[in-house]
């Protein structure tokens, strides 16, 4: 991983990973849209004084996946065809409530793009592709990481979008060096608490706060597993994978081995909001069926698009990245370990409606 070409930049994933490749990179080129070129100038040559490299490790480049040829101009095309031996490609939307012709523009002919691309570089060694883990839509049980069509049906247009995109990138696994990534939910940084994303788990966090007395203590948890992973380890995971030669044509889900179920967060985020734990608790049909009255999601604060992976019962599979991660000191933290600190940084740093 020398000479490596990213997407997805300055986005949130694509910036903390970018910081840990340029550790040991020669040279990092940043497909950009043209309208986040001076966004990704400011953040990269920020990281190159952090890390203390030098400002023209980077590259930025500006181009858009969702064009033919990924809209590169001439000479940063040919170059980029001769020289990068790496490429992340992370760029995609993530919006639960998406549109279907967005999801499919970007998501799944954007990444077909990408992989045209991929098969003229010359150079080429690996190539990594960030999915994620709810490609496997509204299956319960357990979710192998070699699974990829189990059945299932999307419970709306990302889901979809990432698992078409997801196929034309495993079609390439006989022919090229792919490694494909499965992050699990996403949040802040276990340490520090950043993020800029403030979805997924943190609508339960918003429902808590938004809530008075003990309405916003009830417990609208399940005993099913809620699998939630901080940003440093899924970046730390990818790059200890990725330099494994044997982790090439496999795909990983990065997620908590052993997660907590979503009741059990309810009650660890309401400990450490209301300084009191939670009482109660409301059956799934309940939230399956309010999910549907255009009232409830509003009075809760919870988009309706997020009801239904507060009660999925789904397990993901990660004894294969269990497996590379042995003996590299990377390992996903519980998080009753660093909850604290994400739920900190959220009251610290709240957004509009929040």
């Amino acid at each position: 991983m020398k000479n490596i070409l990213v997407t997805g930049f300055p986005g949130f994933l694509a910036g903390f990973l970018v910081k840990r490749l340029a550790e040991r990179a020669e040279r990092i080129h940043l497909l950009v849209e043209e309208r986040f070129a001076e966004k990704a100038e400011t953040l990269s040559g920020r990281i190159a004084i952090e890390i203390g490299r030098p400002i023209s490790l980077f590259r930025v480049v500006p181009g858009d996946i969702a064009r033919e040829g990924l809209g590169l101009a001439e000479k940063a095309r040919d170059e980029l065809l001769a020289e990068a031996d790496t490429v992340f490609h992370l760029a995609a939307i993530y919006d639960l409530a998406m549109g279907r012709e967005i999801g499919m523009k970007v998501n799944v002919a954007g990444t077909e793009n990408v992989n045209a691309f991929v098969r003229r570089m010359r150079a080429l060694a690996r190539y990594h592709y960030i999915s994620t883990a709810f490609v496997a839509g509204d299956v319960s049980g357990a979710v192998r990481e070699d699974d990829f069509f189990v059945g299932q049906r999307f419970r709306n247009f990302y889901e979809e979008t990432k698992h078409l995109a997801e196929k034309a990138v495993r079609q390439m696994l006989a022919e090229f060096p792919v490694t494909i990534f499965r992050p699990t939910v996403v949040v802040g940084h276990s340490r520090t608490g950043y993020t800029v994303k403030y979805d997924g788990p943190y609508m339960a966090l918003r429902m808590i706060r938004r809530l008075p007395g003990f309405l916003g203590r009830v417990n609208f948890g399940t005993d099913h597993p809620f699998n939630i992973v901080p940003i440093d380890f899924i970046v730390d995971a990818m790059v200890a994978i990725a330099q494994r030669p044997d982790s090439a044509r496999r795909t990983f889900h990065l997620g908590q081995p052993a997660p907590m179920t979503s009741r059990e967060i309810a009650e660890l985020f309401c400990r450490i909001v209301k300084g009191k734990g939670t009482w109660g608790k409301v059956p799934s049909w309940v939230m399956r069926a309010g999910q549907h009255i255009p009232a409830v999601p509003w009075i809760l604060g919870v988009p309706r698009q997020t009801v239904p992976y507060f009660y999925a019962d789904i397990q993901f599979d990660c004894s294969g990245t269990l497996d590379m991660l042995a003996g590299t000191g990377v390992s996903c933290p519980r998080l009753s370990d660093y909850a604290e600190n994400i739920v900190r940084y959220y009251l610290e740093h709240p957004v509009p409606g929040a």
